[in-house]
């Protein structure tokens, strides 16, 4: 009897131990699933990108040479990139922020010029600043290498086309003088230069004295998932419904903000936040990387391109060889508006460049900046003078006609003009090519 009731005893002992084995077991699953569906999440709310850091999205958009009285840039504009990246490795100390100057520098200098405005303090970021330096709140467009010869040095001055106060500093190294005076000692390496005046209060800008040949580029494109973004830019993306409109854009709404998605662009707005308080630029540009980096948006070459501070935007353009990219949409650059802290507004493109095609299209010939200046010169109604604020080559992106997969990259003329980018239209009597009109970024 003793036995019969020992054998009861363990039995139920056993069936205990399995009833609670089986409970934990219910209980660890939903964290196992939880893990899963969270690491899932977090891939769904990427784009087929990269990240990148403040260096390598702030990079200058052309180099001059100046030499006495004569103007030189780089023969292949791939080169800009690679001048630029030794630039960086250069130790820069001695800084003196309480020089006050004009806008003449010494020569031979060479001039590397950004597209837009850049606070001091990014110099710590993009530089191989030496000292741990609080720099004065000015700001910068472009920097000049000034070469002293005696001592095989560098003076460096950091100035703005808006302002002359001028940061100046040293680099000494001879093999950064080395490097520069290369391409003074050989000039198979430059191509001339001319200067356009269109004010005396503003920066002249540097084209080039002779034609320029440059190939048509053709790209097979990715059309980047439409999930990704929505896990990245709504607060709970469960209680966001779509809809599609008469023109075929699929709108995406959570009742407050929204997502309208084009053919190869989208457009988000956030109008909750209304409050506009003006942020530093540099908190700008440090805040829209991060938001970008966080799902993986930087999908092909960018560059930094324009800072809004009354609207508290950021723009990024497209990059393909170190040229602008352009496209009549919004296909071609990243831009981004902050209020109250949050994203306010984001426009991108939803197109990633993947395969070139292994030939390149047919060369084209550019007209030379010399025929560009007579343009302006003699065709002043068609373009004021006092609005052009700058003008560069270009690629137009477009689709192949009949392939929706595939785009074609065409270099052209662009001008800045009243703060808009858009192609240069001009003719010369008939004789010399004429550009359709684009919507310009």
């Amino acid at each position: 009897m003793n036995i019969e009731r020992m054998k009861s005893v363990v039995l139920t002992l056993l069936v205990a131990i399995s009833l609670f084995l089986t409970v934990a077991l219910w209980n660890y699953q939903p964290q196992y699933y939880e893990e899963i569906e969270n690491t899932r999440y977090l891939y769904e709310s990427r784009l087929n990108g990269q990240s990148m850091t403040m260096d390598q999205l702030i990079t200058p958009s052309r180099v001059i040479f100046h030499e006495s009285n004569s103007h030189f840039g780089l023969e292949d504009q791939r080169n800009l990139g690679i001048l630029f990246k030794e630039m960086k490795k250069w130790p820069i100390e001695h800084f003196d922020h309480y020089t006050l100057s004009g806008r003449e520098v010494k020569k031979p200098n060479v001039e590397v010029i950004f597209p837009t405005e850049l606070p001091l303090s990014v110099l710590h970021d993009i530089l191989a600043v030496q000292e741990q330096e609080v720099f004065p709140e000015w700001e910068f467009d472009r920097i000049f290498f000034h070469l002293v010869k005696n001592e095989s040095s560098i003076e460096v001055i950091f100035a703005s086309s808006m302002h002359n106060q001028t940061l100046n500093a040293e680099i000494q190294s001879s093999e950064a003088y080395s490097y520069l005076a290369r391409y003074f000692n050989n000039k198979d390496l430059l191509i001339e230069l001319i200067p356009f005046v269109t004010s005396e209060e503003s920066e002249p800008i540097y084209l080039p004295a002779s034609e320029i040949e440059l190939p048509e580029r053709t790209f097979t494109i990715n059309k980047l998932q439409t999930k990704p973004i929505i896990n990245a830019i709504f607060n709970d993306p469960s209680l966001v419904e779509t809809s599609i409109t008469n023109f075929g854009e699929r709108i995406y709404t959570d009742g407050t903000r929204q997502l309208s998605i084009f053919n190869h662009y989208m457009s988000f707005i956030n109008p909750l936040t209304a409050d506009n308080q003006q942020m530093e630029k540099q908190n700008l540009i440090r805040k829209s990387i991060n938001f970008i980096n966080d799902h993986h948006g930087w999908t092909n070459m960018f560059r930094l391109s324009d800072i809004k501070e009354n609207t508290n935007t950021v723009v990024y353009q497209m990059t393909m060889d170190d040229y602008p990219v352009f496209h009549r949409l919004a296909s071609s650059y990243i831009e981004i508006s902050w209020r109250n802290q949050q994203i306010y507004e984001y426009n991108r493109p939803l197109l990633k460049l993947v395969t070139p095609f292994s030939s390149e299209g047919q060369m084209v010939t550019l007209r030379s900046g010399q025929d560009i200046i007579y343009y302006l010169e003699h065709n002043r109604n068609n373009y004021f003078p006092f609005l052009i604020e700058d003008i560069q080559i270009g690629y137009t992106m477009k689709e192949k006609e009949g392939f929706n997969s595939i785009m074609l990259l065409e270099p052209e003329w662009y001008i800045k003009y009243n703060g808009r980018w858009q192609p240069l239209l001009y003719s010369f009597d008939g004789t010399g090519g004429e550009m359709d009109a684009m919507e310009p970024n």
